[in-house]
């Protein structure tokens, strides 16, 4: 049984920490947060352990489970990969390529597990569909939410943004090698419209289109194969596959996912590495779609000025 220590308080930890807890191959040993008041507060509530040093809860873990995207964790994040520890990191948690690449750097020689949850890949119509798409040649991705204010649309379009991308390139497993943007205003703080088409060196195309003024929340894919083409409504949870020689359709119906769960989920890859039906994300990964999504805010930037 493996000792996890949770580190940050986001809105979820209280999903972090039942589902440690219920997961029998795991073994919650306590909470850590630079905010200790409400971290003994939390732990507490769910009578476990509140660390007061990150060393003292580091050096009693097996994994370390990074919930919030803290800045001062990035440093907890350093010394518990110096310590031999295996981490899972929230899916926001390193937001720009020079984090990624330092721990990159430190892992080279420790060698351990570092994992960023990503709760589209246990979505089971999204994992349907990269199942049946390993060679894509063209995805169109296109994605609508709703919100006010520019500074939380610009949060919204990011992020959204950061989620394509992932998706993108689980699709396309290649190097973007060109990108193109556009957008209803090219300052991104005023934007609530964006496209982004990247080409990659296998000359597969990625066209992202996303806005946060959509009158109701959509999410679609079509990933188009030499022979093949697959639709998804991941809102409806409606999958079809229809194939060019045989010129017949597959159709399945998919409850609406519960993303909550993710978080159980993402701790079997550390006992399940090899299981190749586990797709998991690792720091490679990010620094991938850190760097096209860095490029594509770079244009946006270049087109502002």
């Amino acid at each position: 049984m493996k000792h996890v220590c949770i580190f940050g308080l986001g809105d979820d930890i209280g999903e972090h920490i039942t589902q440690v807890q219920n997961n029998t191959h795991f073994h919650l040993i306590g909470i850590y947060d630079n905010n200790t008041l409400i971290a003994n507060k939390i732990a507490r509530k769910y009578g476990i352990k509140c660390f007061t040093h990150p060393m003292d809860a580091i050096g009693q873990s097996d994994i370390v489970d990074f919930a919030n995207s803290h800045i001062l964790d990035i440093e907890n994040a350093k010394l518990a990969i110096k310590c031999n520890k295996d981490l899972l990191l929230a899916s926001r948690f390193l937001k720009n390529m020079s984090s990624v690449q330092e721990l990159i750097n430190i892992n080279s020689e420790a060698g351990v597990d570092v994992f960023i949850s990503q709760p589209d890949f246990f979505n089971p119509i999204i994992k349907e569909a990269l199942d049946y798409t390993s060679a894509a040649t063209f995805v169109d991705i296109r994605r609508g939410i709703q919100t006010t204010g520019s500074a939380s649309s610009k949060e919204a379009l990011l992020n959204l943004l950061y989620q394509e991308i992932i998706i993108a390139t689980a699709f396309v497993n290649a190097n973007c090698k060109r990108i193109n943007v556009v957008s209803n205003n090219m300052e991104i703080e005023k934007s609530n419209l964006i496209n982004a088409r990247l080409e990659f060196d296998n000359a597969a195309v990625v066209s992202i289109n996303i806005n946060s003024i959509a009158l109701k929340k959509y999410r679609k894919m079509d990933v188009y194969k030499s022979d093949s083409v697959v639709n998804i409504d991941v809102e409806k949870g409606e999958f079809r596959a229809m194939y060019k020689e045989t010129n017949k359709e597959l159709y399945k119906s998919f409850e609406k996912y519960d993303y909550h769960n993710y978080i159980q989920k993402s701790f079997e890859a550390f006992d399940n590495f090899n299981d190749s039906s586990l797709r998991v994300f690792n720091l490679y990964d990010a620094s991938k779609v850190l760097n096209i999504l860095g490029r594509i805010e770079g244009k946006l930037a270049d087109y502002a000025m």
